[in-house]
C-alpha cells in the first residue's frame, strides 16, 4: 500500500489538501463509493462530507465510508446486535454488582475516544478500561498513564476491569472500545483518508489497518503537536510511526505573526515532535497579556472564542458577559436563558398587534404561570386544540390569558436571573438579539479543537489536578495551550501568568 503522510500546523488547510487528494483519486477512475474519509470526530466528518458533496456534486449515498472510525465498526455488527451497546440502564445493573455508582452515559459517536466528565467512581473506573484497552496494555503497566488516582487503588482497578470483561461477556454487550476490537473486515474500498490522525490510539491504529486492507493508497493527515487527547489514549508517536512519505504543509491561511511567534516558543518546548516549518499570515495581528479575567474588554465586532482549561474558569467570563447582555455560546449551545427568547419575541410581536404561529404563541403561554397569567381552562383549551386555536393578543385574551402587560411581567415562569440577562440583551441590541447567532462562543480548549476565531481570550491558570499532569508529562499540556492559542485569526489575550507554560511568555512581555 502507498501512504502519504501529511502534517499540517494550525490553519494550514488540511482539509483542502485532502479534498485535493480526493479530486487527484476521481480524476484517477476511483469512484466515491470506494473512497473511505475517517474522522475522529462527528464534527470533522459532517465538514468534510459537506465540502466534498459540494465541491464534486455528490449525494451523502455516494460517500457511505466518510464516517468516524467507531461508525464504521458499528455498521460491521449484525443488525440484531447494534441494540446491543450498553447504555445508562446497563451501567447501573453492573455498578450494584461492585457497590459502584455511574453518572448519566449517553451512546455517542461524536468523539472516537472514550471521554466521559462523570466524576462517581464507576464513571473514573470505566475511563481507565477504555484507557487501558486503547493504550494495549495490562491493567498494572496501564495505571501510571491514568492521573485520575484519587481515593483508587491498582487493586480496585483490577477487580473492575476483570468483572467488567465478565460481565460484558456473560450479558452479549459491547462498548465502544469493543467495536474496535471486535471489527475485523476490510472496508471494499481503494482509497483511505484519515484526519486528525494525531488523536488515533495505538488500539485505533491497529483497527484502521486491518480495514484498510484492501486499499491501495492511504494519506493521513494531523499534526503531532496539537494532539491533545492523550489522557484518553490518543498516540501522537504512533503517528509519527507510521510508514510512508512525510508532506508538511508550511503556510498558515489563520494564524498572525504575533501569536505564530508566540505560539512557536510555545510548541519548540516539546520534547518528542514532528519538526515543522511553516510561517504565519502576512497580518501582525496583536498579543495582549492580563493578570485577570475582570479586565477582558469583549470586541464590539468580529467572532470571538473564550478558552479556558477547565470549566469552572468561565464562571467570572461568563457573568460579565450576562451583565453587559451579550449573547454567547457555551460549548456549541446556547447561553442559559436564550431559550425563552422565542417565547419572549412571539409575546411581544402580539403586544405590537401582530399575528403569529399558533406554535410560537403557545411558546408565550407556556412561559406563563397557569393560574396566574392565564386560566387553568383556558391553557387546557389550547393544548386540546394544537394549530386551531387564533394567534393574536386579542383570542389569546378571549383564551383566558389575563392581560398584555410586557414580557418580564406576564412570561411569570422566566427565573429573575434570565430575565435580567434577556433585558440586557434587548437594550443592547434590541429583540432581534434573542434570537440572533451568537458570535462570542465560551468553550475548554479541548471542546474547540479545530475552532478559529477573530479574537481569541486563553484563561491561562491551571488547576491543581493539571499542574500534576504537568509534572507527570509537560508535553501534554504544551499541545493543550499552543492549540488554543493558535484559534487566533487577529488578536489573542492571555489571562492570568499562573501557568508553567505561559508565565515565561508573560514575563517576557512585560519585562521589554
Amino acid at each position: 500500500m502507498d501512504i502519504l503522510k501529511l502534517f499540517g500546523p494550525p490553519g494550514t488547510g488540511k482539509t483542502y489538501r485532502l479534498l485535493q487528494i480526493m479530486e487527484q483519486e476521481l480524476k484517477r477512475g476511483v469512484a466515491p463509493e470506494r473512497m473511505a474519509y475517517l474522522s475522529f470526530t462527528v464534527q470533522a466528518r459532517r465538514e468534510a462530507t459537506r465540502r466534498a458533496m459540494d465541491k464534486f456534486n455528490l449525494t451523502r449515498d455516494q460517500l457511505p465510508y466518510f464516517r468516524t472510525l467507531h461508525a464504521i465498526c458499528y455498521r460491521e455488527l449484525e443488525p440484531g446486535k447494534q441494540a446491543m451497546l450498553i447504555g445508562t440502564k446497563d451501567l447501573h445493573q453492573f455498578g450494584a454488582r461492585l457497590g459502584l455508582t455511574f453518572s448519566q452515559q449517553d451512546v455517542s459517536f461524536d468523539l472516537d475516544l472514550f471521554a466521559s466528565d462523570g466524576s462517581e467512581d464507576g464513571d473514573r473506573l470505566l475511563k481507565f478500561d477504555h484507557l487501558r484497552r486503547h493504550l494495549g496494555l495490562p491493567v498494572r503497566h496501564a495505571w501510571r498513564y491514568f492521573p485520575d488516582h484519587d481515593g483508587l487503588t491498582i487493586f480496585t482497578a483490577e477487580r473492575f476491569c476483570k468483572a467488567y470483561g465478565e460481565w460484558k461477556e456473560d450479558e452479549g454487550r459491547y462498548d465502544f472500545t469493543d467495536l474496535l476490537q471486535q471489527a475485523h473486515d476490510p472496508l471494499p474500498v481503494d482509497v483511505v483518508i484519515v484526519d486528525e490522525a494525531q488523536d488515533l490510539s495505538r488500539l485505533q491504529w491497529r483497527t484502521l489497518h486491518r480495514l484498510s486492507q484492501s486499499a491501495q493508497r492511504m494519506y493521513m493527515a494531523g499534526d503531532d503537536d496539537q494532539a491533545i487527547f492523550t489522557w484518553a489514549g490518543a498516540s501522537p508517536t504512533a503517528f509519527r510511526e507510521q510508514p510512508g512519505t512525510t508532506e508538511v504543509l508550511n503556510q498558515s491561511y489563520r494564524i498572525p505573526q504575533t501569536v505564530h511567534d508566540l505560539a512557536t516558543r510555545v510548541v519548540e518546548r516539546i520534547a518528542d515532535r514532528q519538526p515543522k516549518d511553516w510561517k504565519a499570515r502576512d497580518e501582525v495581528g496583536k498579543v495582549r497579556f492580563l493578570l485577570d479575567p475582570q479586565q477582558v474588554e469583549f470586541p464590539t465586532v468580529g467572532s470571538v472564542l473564550l478558552l479556558y482549561r477547565h470549566h469552572f474558569q468561565s464562571r467570572d467570563l461568563e457573568e460579565r458577559l450576562r451583565q453587559q447582555g451579550l449573547p454567547y455560546l457555551r460549548n456549541d449551545k446556547p447561553a442559559s436563558g436564550t431559550e425563552w427568547a422565542k417565547a419572549i419575541v412571539a409575546w411581544e410581536q402580539l403586544r405590537k398587534g401582530k399575528t403569529v404561529t399558533w406554535q410560537d404563541a403557545m411558546l408565550a403561554v407556556k412561559a406563563m404561570s397557569v393560574g396566574h397569567d392565564v386560566t387553568q381552562q383556558g391553557f387546557s383549551a389550547m393544548e386540546r386544540q394544537p394549530g386551531k386555536l387564533p394567534t393574536t393578543m386579542k383570542d389569546l385574551l378571549g383564551h383566558g390569558v389575563v392581560d398584555d402587560q410586557p414580557w418580564f411581567v406576564r412570561l411569570r415562569r422566566i427565573p429573575t436571573a434570565q430575565v435580567q440577562y434577556m433585558r440586557a440583551i434587548i437594550r443592547q441590541y434590541g429583540a432581534e438579539g434573542l434570537t440572533q447567532t451568537p458570535r462570542i462562543r465560551c468553550s475548554t480548549i479541548h471542546a474547540a479543537k479545530g475552532a478559529e476565531a477573530e479574537h481569541v481570550v486563553v484563561v491561562g491558570d491551571l488547576a491543581s489536578r493539571s499542574q500534576q499532569q504537568f509534572e507527570r508529562d509537560p508535553d501534554s499540556e504544551r499541545r493543550v495551550f499552543y492549540v488554543g492559542l493558535t484559534r487566533a485569526k487577529s488578536t489573542l489575550t492571555i489571562v492570568g501568568n499562573d501557568n508553567p507554560i505561559l508565565a515565561p511568555l508573560f514575563r517576557s512581555h512585560h519585562g521589554r
